[in-house]
């Protein structure tokens, strides 16, 4: 599994998190859906706020067939980011941050987003194998944190599991054009 597909179900889980509470617009509950309708409903609820934002993704456990048990892959530094969100996009962000693009073939077995706290479970068939993905997390209009564990089960019943860890805030306004 590459770090590529686990930063794209890193991002649709912290695009999902960047959710107002209007009319409780965050009450989102979903079964058995498809990644293009959890992303059509949940972008519905993202009201996220424009200006700075700083991200970050760190990986910090991975477990491989061949690890000696209890072991784990060293811990790689954080990922952090900084961009500019503006009013347009936090208006209507980019759907495919939702629909999980190259996972294969995916469903939410559950997802919920209510009150500031999400909770989610995918499964994904691959021509590789299945993936099952677990995200939780928390948001807010300004701020999102979240714990996403996702294991491959890959052919001759090899596991890989990897477990990690994004956050985001607005640091302020969006920095002048010169």
């Amino acid at each position: 599994m590459g770090s590529m597909k686990l930063g794209s179900i890193v991002l649709l889980t912290g695009a999902a998190m960047l959710a107002g509470c209007n009319k409780k617009p965050d009450d989102v509950s979903l079964k058995d859906a498809s990644v293009e309708k959890v992303a059509n409903t949940a972008q519905n609820a993202v009201k996220m706020q424009p200006g700075q934002w700083e991200m970050s993704f760190a990986i910090d456990k991975m477990e491989i067939p061949g690890m000696p048990a209890g072991s784990s892959a060293p811990k790689a530094e954080p990922t952090k980011a900084t961009t500019c969100v503006t009013p347009e996009q936090a208006a209507k962000p980019a759907g495919d941050m939702f629909a999980g693009k190259g996972m294969g073939d995916c469903k939410f077995d559950h997802f919920t987003m209510n009150g500031g706290k999400m909770d989610a479970a995918m499964t994904c068939k691959m021509p590789q194998g299945e993936s099952k993905t677990t995200m939780t997390g928390t948001y807010s209009s300004t701020s999102f944190s979240n714990e996403v564990t996702s294991t491959v089960n890959m052919p001759n019943n090899q596991k890989v599991t990897v477990h990690a860890t994004s956050a985001g805030k607005r640091i302020g306004e969006c920095p002048k054009a010169s």
